[in-house]
C-alpha cells in the first residue's frame, strides 16, 4: 500500500511540472506573437530564404553532387547519417509529444506561409535538421570558422520558423541543442564509419 506522504510527494511534483509546462506556453505564445508584430516586406523575403536551408532536398542534393560527381563520398555518408537521425529522432519526438503548430492552437495566430504545415511542432524539423548536417560537416572537415558558422545558420532557420508563425521558441532551442548534441555523437563516430567502410 502506497504511503500518503509518497502520495504527497508526486502531487506536490505533478503540479510544479504543470506549472513549468504553464510558464513556458505562456512565454512561447508571447515570444510568436511578438515575432508577429514585428513582420515586414523585407523581413519577410529575408527569413523566408534562410528558412529554405532547412529542407532536406538541399542537403541531399550537396550529398549526392559530392559523392558522384567528386568522389566525396564520405560527405554523403554523414549527410546519410544525419538524415537517418532525423527519422530516428525528431518524426518519434513529433508524435510523442503531439504538440499543435501555434496557429492551430491559438487561432489569433497568423503564420506567414499561406500552404500551413499541419504535422506536429515539437520539435522543430527545419532547425534539426539544417543543424546536425551542418555542424557534423563542420565538426568533421572544418575549423572553428567553419563550426561557428554553421552554428549561426542554425540560429538563423530557428529565427526564421519563429518568424514565419510556424514554431514555437522552446520546439526551436530543443531541436537546435538536440542537433548539436547528435553531430557531436556522429563527429566521434565518424572514423569507425570509415573503418567499416573500407572493411566492406
Amino acid at each position: 500500500m502506497e504511503k500518503p506522504h509518497s502520495t504527497k510527494q508526486k502531487s506536490s511534483f505533478s503540479k510544479e511540472l504543470t506549472a513549468i509546462k504553464e510558464i513556458i506556453e505562456d512565454l512561447d505564445y508571447e515570444i510568436t506573437s511578438g515575432m508577429e508584430q514585428i513582420r515586414s516586406k523585407i523581413g519577410n523575403y529575408f527569413w523566408k530564404f534562410w528558412t529554405i536551408s532547412g529542407y532536406p532536398y538541399a542537403w541531399i542534393a550537396i550529398g549526392l553532387i559530392c559523392g558522384i560527381a567528386f568522389d566525396l563520398y564520405h560527405v554523403g555518408y554523414v549527410i546519410m547519417f544525419a538524415s537517418l537521425s532525423t527519422l530516428a529522432i525528431v518524426v518519434p519526438l513529433k508524435y510523442i509529444v503531439s504538440r499543435r503548430r501555434p496557429y492551430d492552437k491559438h487561432k489569433d495566430l497568423r503564420p506567414l506561409r499561406r500552404e500551413r504545415e499541419h504535422d506536429w511542432s515539437f520539435p522543430s524539423g527545419h532547425t534539426y535538421y539544417v543543424t546536425v548536417n551542418g555542424v557534423s560537416l563542420a565538426l568533421i572537415y572544418g575549423g572553428a570558422i567553419s563550426l561557428f558558422l554553421m552554428i549561426g545558420l542554425g540560429i538563423l532557420v530557428g529565427c526564421s520558423r519563429l518568424y514565419l508563425g510556424v514554431h514555437y521558441f522552446s520546439d526551436v532551442v530543443v531541436a537546435f541543442f538536440l542537433a548539436l548534441l547528435v553531430a557531436y555523437v556522429i563527429y566521434l563516430y565518424f572514423p569507425l564509419i570509415m573503418v567499416l567502410h573500407y572493411l566492406t
